[in-house]
């Protein structure tokens, strides 16, 4: 997968948290995670404690003006 800003850097895929991957991108940062990657992880961790209160604030998003073209 290339990344949807960069356009010509490929994702790597990398561990957030213990269980939890996304794919990141070497050049701008970014990182994409899948759906089903995140519901896997958030329904094989039944005990909040182990989970940031709120992703967003645990992974800081910028906003973007435009949307972004999905890369899978």
């Amino acid at each position: 997968m290339k990344c949807p800003v960069c356009k010509n850097i490929f994702l790597e895929k990398t561990s957030l948290l213990d269980e939890l991957y996304a794919y990141s991108c070497k050049s701008c940062g970014g990182n994409w995670m899948r759906y089903e990657d995140y519901w896997k992880w958030h329904e094989s961790n039944p005990n909040p404690a182990n989970k940031p209160l709120d992703i967003k604030t645990h992974l800081p998003v910028n906003d973007i003006i435009q949307a972004k073209i999905c890369p899978d």
